[in-house]
């Protein structure tokens, strides 16, 4: 697609039209946008080049135009991450601790664990180079967010095991697991959350 500049002006009043029906639009990167049926809004056409549409015209598929850095979700409620119902069980589960909602620390995490985590039936592992420093800072912070985790090295494949039949099902019942490699993006719960949260996502991932 073709970027141009875009001037961007200072709305300098408001007006009342009284009650008019409304239309509500949720974006793929987790925005939702609400407006009147005639408000318009810009689209990038299939040549790269842009148009204004009504919200009643839009239509799925539709790319709408944005500014880039203008992510503003700061003052969002924090969202909340309900526990599974249907946790399976079994005698060697460890209930390790899970955040009821979303932070920049379990951000962190999840970006982390979509770039060098594994998922598999009873546990969640982490996979690493033992060489780099940042070991220990990781441990530390996957230990302050779940508890007591296990070291696994078996000369081959160097990882932290979280071993919770509870957390996997913890992160299913959210949509975060972790999906196949051509699949990876950031999580929707993320891209809904705080620019922190988000930020914190790219770091762990980094």
């Amino acid at each position: 697609l073709e970027f141009r500049r875009v001037l961007f002006r200072s709305a300098t009043k408001g007006f009342v039209n009284g009650v008019v029906k409304t239309k509500k639009i949720t974006l793929a990167s987790g925005l939702e946008l609400e407006s009147t049926l005639n408000h318009r809004y810009r689209v990038v056409t299939p040549s790269g080049g842009y148009d204004w549409k009504e919200a009643a015209d839009l239509e799925a598929g539709d790319a709408l135009a944005v500014k880039l850095g203008g992510y503003t979700n700061t003052n969002e409620p924090t969202l909340k991450l309900p526990e599974p119902r249907n946790c399976r069980s079994t005698s060697k589960q460890q209930r390790v601790s899970v955040p009821t909602e979303m932070s920049p620390e379990f951000a962190w995490f999840l970006g982390l664990y979509f770039a060098d985590g594994s998922t598999h039936n009873r546990s969640i592992r982490i996979h690493y180079n033992n060489s780099i420093p940042e070991v220990g800072e990781v441990y530390t912070r996957l230990t302050s967010l779940f508890g007591p985790i296990t070291y696994s090295d078996n000369g081959k494949c160097r990882s932290f095991s979280i071993n919770s039949v509870y957390l996997v099902d913890f992160l299913k019942a959210n949509s975060l697991v972790k999906p196949k490699a051509k699949d990876l993006n950031i999580p929707l719960l993320v891209r809904k959350s705080s620019v922190e949260s988000l930020e914190a996502f790219i770091e762990g991932h980094y």
